[in-house]
């Protein structure tokens, strides 16, 4: 990667944390509750085809196509930035180390094929990030992953409403393997509940504080 590279992806980061310095006061001083505000959401998107024009100068055709077909929800703000910086710093580091030893694939991802492609897409990007030694990043997509399997789970046996709030929004991933855990309707291994709750405290590390995840 060159220099002039570099300080593009630098410049991108600098810019989202500014649009989510933004997104936190306004909404710490205003009372729209979850709603995120226009001015937030045109930034937003003007940053996220920045990073597609960023990637596609620097010629990294796999990380754009990454880039173009994932699902960013941006009307949940926190989760849409945490993801996307993750996932921008997985295609930072395996530019950087495309040179050095790569790590082997955390798991085949013949597991995932044919499921739906939201399973896929995390799945693979949770691969890279392995590969990279992007174990914040890593660790972040396997957060998300699990959440929506567990969703699945219960949707696939018409139960979705056992893992819903009052205002019909689905609960936390605590509480989604909590619930989980307890649900006698479909069979789990013996020991899936125990890690689920290993690797959402290592999903909390990669999302939150100063602490990083290990290999």
């Amino acid at each position: 990667m060159n220099k002039y590279t570099q300080v593009t992806f630098n410049d991108l980061f600098n810019t989202l944390k500014t649009i989510e310095e933004e997104f936190n006061y306004r909404f710490l001083y205003s009372f729209i509750g979850f709603e995120v505000s226009p001015s937030v959401r045109l930034k937003l998107i003007d940053w996220d085809k920045n990073v597609g024009a960023c990637l596609q100068g620097a010629g990294l055709e796999k990380e754009k196509e990454i880039w173009d077909s994932r699902k960013g929800n941006m009307d949940n703000v926190k989760t849409y930035i945490a993801t996307s910086r993750s996932l921008l710093y997985s295609f930072l580091a395996g530019v950087e180390n495309r040179n050095g030893i790569r790590n082997t694939p955390l798991f085949d991802l013949d597991i995932v094929q044919t499921t739906r492609p939201y399973i896929e897409k995390f799945a693979v990007q949770a691969n890279i990030c392995y590969e990279n030694g992007c174990y914040d990043a890593c660790i972040v997509m396997l957060r998300r992953l699990i959440e929506v399997l567990i969703i699945d789970c219960f949707e696939a046996y018409k139960l979705q409403d056992k893992i819903k709030d009052s205002d019909g929004h689905y609960f936390f991933l605590k509480d989604l393997i909590n619930r989980f855990s307890e649900e006698i309707n479909f069979p789990k291994s013996r020991n899936i509940c125990g890690s689920l709750k290993s690797l959402k405290k290592l999903g909390d590390i990669g999302s939150h504080g100063k602490n990083l995840v290990q290999k």
